[in-house]
């Protein structure tokens, strides 16, 4: 009898590690995927924001004899617009924001775990959500 207690016993602790495993083992294909996307996204800001730094000074000339700025503004008949895209100010703009992007990838870099944290239990929640037909209610369902 204290056997089969024992036994019994030893079954179901071995069932609850089998499920602790199996959950553990989704959790952390979850996790991986949380970790991807935020490596995804610092990488992706990091990218545009060295991007707009670089290119407003690098290549001589390509910011002023941008052939689609011409082509707009010929269309538009606003002659103003290359004007105000080549002075300096739109360039300190798109620096800004270039710079931006790299202080939104060190940020994301500096809070890795929250972001990864954040993203797995936003794929974990279940969501309450009532799904309507848009019928108004009272009419007798057509056929």
């Amino acid at each position: 009898m204290l056997a089969l207690r024992f036994q019994s016993k030893i079954e179901l602790t071995a069932r609850a590690i089998r499920l602790r495993l199996i959950r553990s083992i989704g959790r952390q294909e979850e996790s991986m995927s949380a970790k991807i996307t935020v490596i995804i996204y610092i990488l992706i800001c990091f990218e545009f924001g060295v991007l707009l730094l670089i290119l407003p000074w690098y290549p001589p000339g390509w910011w002023e004899d941008n052939y689609f700025l011409y082509f707009v503004t010929n269309k538009l008949h606003a002659t103003w617009i290359p004007t105000l895209l080549t002075s300096g100010f739109a360039k300190g703009i798109v620096i800004g924001i270039g710079a931006l992007n790299i202080l939104a990838g060190l940020l994301d870099t500096l809070k890795f775990r929250e972001s990864v944290s954040a993203l797995t239990t936003l794929g974990n929640e279940e969501t309450d959500i009532a799904l309507s037909d848009h019928r108004p209610t009272g009419f007798p369902p057509q056929a």
